[in-house]
């Protein structure tokens, strides 16, 4: 399944920051044999600003994060995994985060405080803090300033295309690069950026203003998007500024002429970066802005697009009414990712059909089992109500077809079922 017009980055449309290094490795995190970790290394000096989620269960590496920044650590490097998020598991998540920031600064020789610790994936299961404290030298050995895209592809977990861009603007006569990567897809909604988000430039700006300008670049871009209306654990968005780029005197006051080139080409990447999360969104189909004018003020606006973007609970209440746990009805796979496929019904309603749901075998990938336009039986499992959406069952539906107590089994378009014009109409 691709991601709705989205291409994947080019290795050489991706700016080098001076005073920043990549590298990466595969740690064995998650089952897909792809690097998952990646390290970052700082200049000296290096200023930081941060966004981060809303959601009351923030995971530990948020945490950590948040603690380092409150405290104006200096910041040398970072160190994220893919494939586990670290959330939810308490004092030893903790632990677990501090324990890969400890391996990062012996290498690095630096100290544990000046290493940020970020972590993405699934939610609820120990940090295999072993397999990264393995690979962290494989990872510091690859450091490179070209390496944006392998850093791009290490972080994704279920998109299909890695998120990277760059930007290039003049700041008194002085050549200035903006870089940014993320990796998005479901779990997102207003009120934070991304799930992770890392913005670099070697432009000179003091902390204080380099967070009122993520801050407000943020409440434009991440916090405008929402993919299932769910606001993830781990959500975070980085902007760190070098000031090695060029010789420009410090921007230190918010009101700095000097900023305004600056701001603009920011704004126009996490724009972008945004849109490329949405494009790639779990289960998305169809990309869908909402443009208002005449509001009074910006906020309003957004309260107004936002209402606009989703059922509400009562409309999603009312849509599901003909749904009960149990029911077995016709489908249309809409799209197909790694843990599943994601479904549509009459309503029009959407729906999820976990990859252990498809068939009763271990399979790779959903597709050995459907292709996205086909019409199939979906027995009901559960209804989630905070998301919208329903739990499918493939395996049931056809274990019940099989007994004869639903419809015929029906894997192509060319077969019709009682509510097939319904459905492709939607």
């Amino acid at each position: 399944s691709m991601a709705v017009n989205l291409r994947p980055p080019k290795r050489e449309d991706l700016l080098e920051i001076d005073g920043v290094e990549l590298g990466t490795a595969f740690a064995g995190i998650r089952k897909v044999e792809r690097d998952d970790l990646v390290v970052m290394k700082f200049s000296p000096g290096t200023a930081i600003a941060g966004v981060f989620t809303r959601n009351g269960f923030a995971a530990a590496p948020v945490q950590i994060c948040r603690e380092r920044l409150s405290n104006g650590d200096e910041i040398r490097a970072l160190v994220i995994n893919a494939g586990n998020a670290n959330c939810g598991t308490g004092e030893a998540g903790l632990s677990a985060a501090r324990r890969t920031c400890l391996a990062v600064a012996k290498n690095l020789n630096v100290k544990p405080e000046s290493v940020m610790p970020f972590s993405t994936g699934v939610i609820l299961e120990p940090l295999p803090v072993e397999k990264i404290e393995a690979c962290i030298g494989s990872c510091i050995t690859s450091l490179s300033a070209g390496n944006w895209l392998a850093a791009a592809n290490a972080i994704m977990t279920t998109d299909t295309v890695a998120k990277a861009i760059s930007r290039k603007l003049v700041i008194q006569g002085n050549p200035i690069s903006v870089t940014g990567i993320a990796k998005g897809v479901g779990m997102l909604a207003p009120n934070m950026a991304t799930m992770l988000g890392y913005i670099f430039t070697d432009c000179a700006i003091a902390p204080g203003y380099l967070q009122e300008l993520l801050s407000a670049a943020n409440l434009r871009s991440f916090s405008c998007i929402t993919v299932d209306s769910d606001t993830s654990t781990s959500d975070t968005l980085m902007m760190f500024a070098t000031g090695k780029g060029a010789a420009h005197p410090a921007i230190t006051k918010s009101n700095d002429k000097r900023l305004d080139p600056f701001r603009e080409k920011l704004n126009a990447l996490l724009q972008d970066l945004a849109l490329q999360v949405v494009r790639d969104g779990e289960g998305a189909t169809k990309l869908i802005q909402v443009d208002v004018t005449g509001a009074q003020t910006n906020e309003a606006a957004k309260k107004i697009a936002l209402s606009i973007r989703r059922a509400s609970p009562e409309q999603w209440e009312q849509l599901i009414t003909r749904y009960q746990v149990g029911d077995v009805v016709p489908g249309v796979i809409t799209k197909l990712v790694a843990f599943g496929a994601f479904a549509r019904l009459p309503g029009p309603v959407e729906g999820l059909v976990h990859v252990s749901e498809l068939v009763d075998r271990r399979i790779g990938h959903p597709e050995e089992v459907v292709e996205e336009g086909d019409v199939v039986p979906l027995k009901i499992v559960r209804i989630e109500h905070d998301r919208h959406r329903l739990g499918l069952s493939l395996r049931e539906a056809r274990t019940e077809a099989m007994a004869g107590k639903a419809m015929a089994v029906c894997m192509s378009r060319r077969i019709c079922v009682d509510l097939y014009d319904e459905i492709v109409a939607l």
